[in-house]
C-alpha cells in the first residue's frame, strides 16, 4: 500500500460529525486508487467501523493533539503519508496528482492545489503551514514535545527541507478547506500553548535556518 491518510477527528459539537463523514466519503469517491485510511478519534467512537476506515485509533482525552496524530503516523503502512482534517474536501484525481510528485526523486512533501472558502484567493497565507492537505515521506513524524498544537505541520516541513528533500505542488487537482471549522465549534476547548507561543517556539528552533522554506513558513507568502 503506497499511501496512508491520517485523519485526526475531534467532535466537540454534534454538527461536526456529518462533516467528518463527508470528508471521508469524499476521499474515497474521488479516486479509484486504493489507499489506507487511519482515523485517530479523540473523545468519541462515532467513526469506529465506519465504511472506508481501515484503522481506528481511539484517544480518550484531548491533551496533546500532535501526539495523537503521531499515533496514526506510526500505524501507517504506506511509503507516503497524507495529513488532512475533517474540514478539508478533495476534488477528483487528487491521488493521481499527488503521485506525480511522489515520482520526483527529491520529493519530500507534496501538495495539491487549494482554495480556502473563507479567504479571498489574493490574501494568500500570512504565516505557518501553507496547505491543509499535504503528503510526506514515511520516516518523518510531528514534533509533539515542542508543538503540541500549532506549527507542528510547519515544523515537519522544515524537518523534510533540512534533510535535503524538496516540497512540490501539483495543481491538476484541488482541495477545499472550510477554514477553522473544527476550532470554532461551540464548546471546543483550547489546548496547549497559544498560536503566538507556538510561533515563538518555531522561530527558536528554526530561526538560524538559511532555507527559503523557513522564510515562507515564518513570514508568509502569496499564491
Amino acid at each position: 500500500m503506497n499511501l496512508s491518510v491520517v485523519l485526526p477527528v475531534y467532535l466537540p459539537a454534534p454538527w461536526l460529525l456529518p462533516m467528518a463523514r463527508c470528508a471521508i466519503e469524499t476521499l474515497k469517491c474521488t479516486t479509484s486508487i486504493e489507499f489506507e485510511l487511519i482515523v485517530v478519534e479523540t473523545g468519541s467512537t462515532y467513526l469506529l467501523n465506519f465504511p472506508g476506515v481501515d484503522t481506528h485509533i481511539y484517544v480518550e482525552k484531548r491533551e496533546n493533539p500532535t501526539a495523537d496524530i503521531n499515533q496514526g503516523v506510526r500505524a501507517a503502512h504506506g511509503d507516503w503519508i497524507v495529513y488532512t482534517g475533517t474540514d478539508v474536501f478533495v476534488r477528483p484525481d487528487w491521488l493521481v496528482s499527488l503521485s506525480k510528485c511522489f515520482a520526483i526523486a527529491d520529493c519530500g512533501t507534496a501538495t495539491i492545489g487549494a482554495t480556502e472558502l473563507k479567504q479571498e484567493w489574493s490574501q494568500g497565507v500570512t504565516e505557518g503551514i501553507y496547505h491543509a492537505f499535504f503528503a510526506f515521506r514515511r520516516g518523518f513524524e510531528f514534533d509533539a514535545e515542542n508543538f503540541p498544537c500549532a506549527f507542528a505541520d510547519s515544523d515537519l516541513m522544515m524537518q523534510v527541507a533540512h534533510s535535503g528533500l524538496r516540497s512540490y505542488r501539483c495543481c491538476e487537482a484541488l482541495c477545499y478547506h472550510l477554514v477553522g471549522q473544527t476550532f470554532q465549534a461551540e464548546g471546543a476547548p483550547t489546548h496547549g500553548p497559544t498560536f503566538d507561543e507556538a510561533k515563538a517556539a518555531f522561530r527558536r528552533k528554526w530561526g538560524a535556518s538559511p532555507l527559503l522554506m523557513y522564510r515562507i513558513l515564518n513570514e508568509g507568502h502569496r499564491y
